[in-house]
């Protein structure tokens, strides 16, 4: 089935545009995995009749011999696909023995081609002006604006523009010309905030981009302590004049202006520091008990905390400090999607996955289109290795803002096998922004990787002074000067330090494993995992070190040559992985990449049968069963 030049056509309210492999819907949106849109055009053109395996490997495998799981693998994705919608678009059946009917929603006919509607709104709220006098109030500007982003989005359903590409742009960048074409919106919010002692005054204007006209404005003088009533009134009237839905944000009633100001000053992390001030929030909540973002935030806060290893104190108690707050907050807010982030925390990194994702998908029911909750459902689903489906998650995220998403989703496209595609995005990024140091150093690293150091050495140039202290980019540095001057003797040296931590710790990091391995040392990396314990990360407390940002460095392209080793299934089992794959009857997508080698599914059931009748904290991971996953 050919692609390019397809007709685009709705299911529900999903609008499928094949030619550019995409999926759209009312606040939301997908890239959808070249033969997935081939089985799902196909499954559309049939007009509600079933359409059989035969025929499907017939017209989107062009014939060629496929196995099951190859089939199964892109029914899953569209299955995700139809998830992530909302089941707004259409559904898939498996008819036993015979093939597949694709069921679209009421409001579709029989999945026809169906005319597209008009582009849906798609908003960006730049930063208000500080009128205050005093730039050392931006913080609070900044703050005040950016709630009212997320009432906007949260009340409206309107497709909004995330805090860090919106407010990236400021002064003379503010022009709505100039708004559509960086972030490609067709409306903008745009205002000023003036802020007297307990007084404050907020004058807003929403712009249609195209035509340059104001569709609304109006100001707005109030005590600080209606500000949550203000931000539900400007949220209201951007809605009636996009004639969307409204639904007010829950009656909080008055805030006391002190903790208002905490509030904003402990989300006021600048470019470069990700975790809320927690002490502020501490001093918020105990001033506004019934403060439910406060709650939440310090909820979340708290959790980053916990699971970098950032905090002091017994870890029990940290813990219980998290699920308190994020109880706190969903007691006042039930529909507070940065609450069950921050339960998700509290997950251990191994063995978690049934639990984790359940959380992750109370959150994306609460915040459908909030990018850092689209952030979260894409790690999950990276971690266990379906990059194809974070893909979904993560294209979404970069989508509603990219200088925020814009390096994990990179990453994902570059795990997924999408090399040069990820290699672009870097580059067109790092054009836009810079500053941002994770998008630096994670272009950087990827460049280290795969011992491309003329690409390397480009962006490294391109590195803020100010940057060259972080801690990160100074690790990334001292990597790369091993790399690229990779010898005998390095590798020896890398050896012994991986088998000294093995000696002194019990465990072994997996990147310094994956760099040994794709240099060639695959049975000497192995040989070192195989004597480390990862036990440890079964247990709440566990967590990995700072130099390990994630378990999916192993599905990275560093751990390509490890992957392609039967061994790989066994690193996998100690992760907890191959049971959870087993339990849940979904396989990873490297299935499909190490297939030449080995069989993944016949050696995950022979790794677990064999490992049954042994101790399970002695190998690390835990004995088989518990809750199905989540669908």
């Amino acid at each position: 089935m050919q692609l390019a030049g397809a007709a685009r056509y709705r299911l529900g309210a999903v609008d499928v545009d094949p030619s550019m492999l995409e999926a759209a819907w009312p606040g939301g949106r997908a890239a959808v995995q070249p033969r997935a849109m081939q089985v799902l055009t196909m499954l559309a053109e049939a007009e509600g009749s079933v359409v059989s395996r035969d025929q499907l490997v017939a017209g989107c495998w062009d014939g060629r011999a496929v196995s099951e799981d190859a089939i199964n693998r892109v029914i899953h994705l569209l299955r995700a696909l139809a998830e992530t919608s909302g089941g707004r678009g259409f559904s898939i059946q498996t008819i036993a023995k015979v093939g597949y009917r694709l069921v679209p929603s009421e409001s579709a006919k029989n999945g026809a081609a169906a005319p597209m509607m008009a582009a849906e709104p798609r908003l960006a709220v730049l930063a208000f002006d500080n009128l205050t006098g005093d730039p050392d109030l931006a913080y609070f500007t900044d703050g005040v604006s950016e709630e009212i982003l997320h009432t906007v989005l949260k009340t409206t359903g309107l497709k909004v523009v995330g805090r860090s590409s919106s407010f990236a742009l400021r002064g003379a960048e503010k022009s709505a010309s100039r708004v559509a074409a960086q972030l490609g919106v067709t409306h903008l919010l745009d205002g000023s905030v003036r802020r007297a002692g307990d007084r404050l005054r907020i004058t807003a204007e929403l712009v249609e981009c195209a035509t340059q006209t104001s569709l609304w404005s109006d100001g707005f003088d109030r005590p600080l302590t209606d500000v949550f009533a203000l931000q539900d009134e400007i949220a209201a009237a951007v809605a009636g004049a996009l004639n969307v839905a409204f639904a007010p944000s829950r009656d909080v009633g008055p805030i006391d202006p002190i903790a208002y100001d905490l509030y904003l000053r402990a989300r006021d992390t600048g470019a470069d520091r990700f975790v809320p001030h927690a002490t502020l929030l501490e001093q918020a909540t105990a001033r506004a008990p019934a403060f439910a973002q406060a709650w939440a935030l310090l909820a979340y806060s708290r959790g980053l905390i916990l699971r970098w290893g950032f905090g002091a104190g017994p870890f029990a108690a940290q813990r219980a400090g998290v699920l308190e707050a994020a109880e706190r907050a969903l007691a006042l807010d039930p529909g507070s999607g940065l609450a069950f982030l921050a339960l998700a925390t509290t997950e251990p990194v191994c063995g978690g996955q049934e639990a984790h994702r359940a959380l992750i998908a109370k959150a994306l029911a609460a915040a459908p289109n909030e990018p850092l909750v689209l952030a979260h459902a894409a790690a999950i689903h990276d971690v266990a290795g379906f990059q194809r489906r974070a893909l979904l998650y993560s294209a979404r995220a970069y989508e509603l803002d990219p200088r925020f998403a814009g390096f994990y989703h990179g990453s994902v496209i570059d795990a997924a096998g999408r090399e040069e595609e990820a290699r672009a995005l870097f580059d067109r990024d790092l054009a836009r922004w810079p500053d941002v140091f994770l998008l630096n150093t994670t272009a950087m690293r990827g460049a280290c990787d795969t011992g491309d150091w003329e690409r390397y050495d480009a962006i490294a140039a391109l590195l803020p002074a100010a940057m060259l202290g972080n801690p990160i980019v100074t690790a990334v540095i001292a990597l790369a000067k091993r790399l690229r001057n990779w010898s005998p003797e390095m590798a020896e040296a890398m050896l012994g330090e991986l088998r000294r931590e093995v000696r002194e710790t019990g465990t072994a990091g997996l990147t310094p494993a994956g760099i040994l391995g794709g240099r060639g040392l695959v049975d000497d990396a192995y040989a070192i995992l195989e004597s480390a314990s990862f036990a440890h990360l079964f247990t709440p407390e566990g967590c990995l070190p700072l130099t390990e940002l994630g378990l999916n460095v192993i599905f990275t392209p560093l751990y390509r040559a490890m992957r392609r080793d039967v061994r790989f299934v066994d690193l996998c089992a100690r992760l907890g992985l191959a049971d959870f794959w087993a339990r849940s009857g979904e396989w990873p997508d490297f299935a499909e990449e190490v297939a030449p080698f080995y069989d993944l599914k016949a050696e995950v059931e022979r790794v677990l049968a064999s490992s049954a009748s042994r101790d399970a904290s002695e190998r690390g991971f835990p004995a088989r069963g518990g809750v199905p996953m989540p669908s």
